[in-house]
C-alpha cells in the first residue's frame, strides 16, 4: 500500500511540475499576444485620429472661410430691437383651410 501511495504522489508531483510550466508557457504566450494587440491597436487609433482631424478640417474651414468672408464684407448687422416684439405679438393670419370644393 505504501508503494501505491509513493507512486501516485510522484505522479502528483510530475502533474504539478508539467502543469506549472505549461502553465508559465501559456502565460508568456498571452502576454506576447496582448504586447501585439496594444501596438495594431494603437496604430489603428492614431489612424482613425488623423483621418477624422483630416474630415473635420475639410467640412469646418469652408464653414469658418465664409463666415470671416461674410463679417468683412459687412453682413453682420445687429436686428432692430422691436424685432423680436413684433414677431411674438403679431396675430396670424386666418386661412380658410382646408379649402372644401363642392
Amino acid at each position: 500500500m505504501d508503494w501505491f501511495n509513493s507512486v501516485d504522489a510522484t505522479y502528483r508531483a510530475d502533474l504539478r511540475e508539467l502543469n506549472e510550466l505549461n502553465f508559465a508557457r501559456f502565460d508568456a504566450k498571452l502576454e506576447q499576444r496582448l504586447t501585439e494587440l496594444k501596438a495594431e491597436l494603437r496604430v489603428e487609433i492614431h489612424t482613425a485620429r488623423s483621418d477624422l482631424v483630416k474630415w473635420m478640417f475639410m467640412f469646418w474651414a469652408p464653414t469658418a472661410f465664409a463666415v470671416a468672408r461674410h463679417r468683412r464684407r459687412g453682413g453682420h448687422r445687429p436686428a432692430p430691437p422691436l424685432a423680436l416684439h413684433s414677431f411674438f405679438t403679431a396675430r396670424p393670419k386666418r386661412h380658410r383651410w382646408p379649402v372644401r370644393v363642392g
